[in-house]
């Protein structure tokens, strides 16, 4: 190998310039396991996005379940109660829940009519 001005200034110095200063001694910290050391790829940023977006969406249906069903609820104690509402009540709700029409299908169509269903039931039990 020829000695060229290149190949001597890559071998003779560390590549530092001179009087650069080095981080004064003290504690460590212990390094990063070798998982944490890398930046994660795009495909594992977006699965991390979407096990967030399946969280928010679980909790999302746990909420409006529970609320669409204590009316439902509300409604039924309603109905064993001593006294229940009056017949004519009693008919306009059935003739609710008959109407209501449902797909089956989870689309988000059924979830409105769920709802308008339960707030229809809960404001006749209201005019009593």
């Amino acid at each position: 190998m020829a000695d060229t001005a290149s190949s001597k200034g890559r071998a003779a110095g560390s590549g530092k310039a001179a009087g650069t200063r080095r981080r004064p001694a003290g504690p460590r910290r212990p390094a990063a396991p070798a998982s944490e050391r890398r930046r994660a790829t795009p495909t594992e940023q977006l699965a991390t996005e979407l096990l967030s977006v399946q969280e928010a969406l679980d909790g999302a249906v746990a909420d409006f379940r529970a609320r669409v069903s204590a009316q439902l609820a509300q409604v039924l104690r309603a109905l064993q109660r001593p006294e229940p509402p009056s017949r004519r009540t009693v008919k306009d709700m059935m003739a609710k829940v008959r109407d209501v029409e449902l797909t089956g299908k989870g689309r988000v169509k059924d979830l409105r009519r769920l709802r308008a269903l339960a707030g229809d039931l809960i404001a006749l039990l209201a005019e009593e």
